[in-house]
């Protein structure tokens, strides 16, 4: 039997990589550029996600800008991202983690992006945001 939400949050490090991120849309074609971009810039967080309407990317703050040239008709998010990741092997049948994650940044005022990895899940607030969404996540674990 699965651990439950709250005892895996309890004991789920948090973690940043100090880093700045932006969230480009971009025309649905531009997905295998898009891809490139990402493929060339390393071992930062990056993600594609192409759908029918367009393509959306999450990248550095730096490699953004060094590759806005090469992503014509892109749309960038007006705010920074900071990047939280829950540093633990989450098993894929666990049910309610990023229910209750969603439930306190959202009870602080705090919108977030959450994206899910094979094993980790990861979520973006804004920069401005950052400290205070670490610190109801670290309030949470304390309560759970």
């Amino acid at each position: 039997m699965s651990a439950s939400a709250a005892e895996i949050l309890r004991n789920c490090p948090l973690s940043s990589d100090g880093q700045l991120y932006r969230l480009l849309r971009l025309p649905a074609q531009l997905g295998p550029a898009a891809a490139s971009i990402l493929a060339g810039h390393g071992n930062s967080f990056g993600t594609v996600i192409c759908d029918e309407y367009e393509t959306t990317l999450l990248l550095p703050e730096e490699v953004y800008a060094g590759s806005a040239s090469q992503l014509p008709g892109a749309e960038c998010s007006p705010i920074p991202y900071r990047l939280i990741t829950f540093n633990l092997p989450l098993p894929p049948d666990l049910v309610g983690f990023l229910a209750q994650i969603c439930a306190v940044l959202a009870q602080a005022g705090i919108p977030l992006l959450a994206y899910g990895a094979f094993s980790r899940d990861h979520i973006f607030v804004p920069a401005q945001q950052f400290d205070s969404a670490m610190a109801a996540l670290q309030s949470l674990q304390a309560q759970s």
